[in-house]
């Protein structure tokens, strides 16, 4: 009989795999529940490999997004203090592994638009119509940053624009078409990724949420901010609101730089040794499966040499109301 107990045990199992708890036995939930236990014994395996390439030991303070989970984790003295749901990077334009340490908060942004969306879908309306890029709530600008200059875009040749000839650079100004929505959240790195906001919020209420071009957008930004900021008291969040609403790049120095982890964990457990499991969207466990598990010819099967390690949960903040 398909009753409250059962359709409460389908649920709690939804939420392990990061679905919709419905309580609907079809789809994807239908699919999560015939995957054969082998087949998740190798996923925590393979996780438990990924886990010897993380630190031994986490900073007190840090920030962490799990790409599979589609969630931002914020630490305080090793204990999970804020936690959200972000977007990560399509299959095509993947977010990247890799930690840095986060410096700036910048409110009110410019996004700056990359060369390819100039050269693929602007520069032949502004050939027509230079004064197209208004209307998109653009600007053409010399150099970059705090010291770019604004360019007039009637005097641009944008018929004959190639990337090699093109010495300026479009971008949004802030406001609510801004792709960047209201702040981002720079640690500086070679793959020109950070965090930010969203105009699309909507986007949060998917299940998957693999949509960007490879920054991770969060879904409280303003909230993440005030956290960010909470030991300047001229931040406050009254303070933080009214610079967004100016519509004026404000950028804010952190006091103290706080590292950021992005990581590729598609098992992990909780507090209480509870699993959760996720999809593999980029194929990163399929790819570390062919090391560690296809048998080589003459050779005896291949398997994970895990050293004893913590549960993935610490990487994890170990919050017990982890979902």
């Amino acid at each position: 009989m398909y009753d409250k107990a059962l359709a409460n045990a389908v649920k709690a199992f939804q939420n392990d795999a990061g679905l919709r708890p419905d309580g609907v036995v079809s789809g994807t939930t239908l699919r999560e529940l015939n995957v054969p236990i082998g087949q998740r014994i190798d996923q925590v395996l393979l996780n438990m490999e990924r886990w010897r390439w993380l630190p031994k030991k986490f900073e007190p303070d840090y920030l962490l997004v799990n790409i599979p989970e589609y969630r931002l984790h914020v630490v305080e003295n090793g204990e999970e203090a804020m936690t959200m749901r972000v977007i990560v990077g399509k299959a095509l334009t993947a977010t990247p592994i890799f930690s840095d340490k986060m410096e700036y908060v910048v409110l009110a942004p410019y996004w700056y638009v990359p060369f390819s969306i100039v050269d693929k879908e602007l520069k032949n309306r502004l050939a027509d119509n230079p004064q197209y890029l208004d209307h998109l709530d653009m600007e053409v600008v010399r150099g970059y940053g705090r010291t770019a200059t604004v360019i007039d875009p009637t005097t641009i040749d944008w018929a004959n624009v190639t990337q090699d000839n093109f010495k300026y650079t479009v971008r949004r100004r802030p406001g609510p078409k801004n792709d960047l929505g209201n702040a981002k959240f720079i640690f500086p790195n070679s793959n020109d990724v950070y965090l930010h906001d969203t105009p699309h919020g909507e986007l949060f209420s998917q299940v998957s949420r693999n949509f960007s071009h490879g920054c991770v957008r969060v879904e409280e930004p303003m909230k993440l901010a005030a956290y960010l900021l909470r030991d300047k008291p001229e931040w406050d969040e009254q303070s933080i609101l009214d610079t967004v609403a100016a519509h004026r790049e404000k950028y804010i120095t952190l006091t103290k730089k706080l590292p950021v982890y992005l990581v590729y964990l598609t098992a992990w457990a909780d507090a209480d040794g509870h699993a959760h499991f996720r999809d593999d969207i980029y194929g990163h466990d399929k790819a570390l499966a062919r090391e560690l598990f296809e048998k080589p010819a003459g050779a005896a099967p291949a398997r994970v040499a895990a050293r004893p390690q913590p549960s993935p949960a610490a990487a994890l903040a170990a919050s017990p109301k982890r979902s």
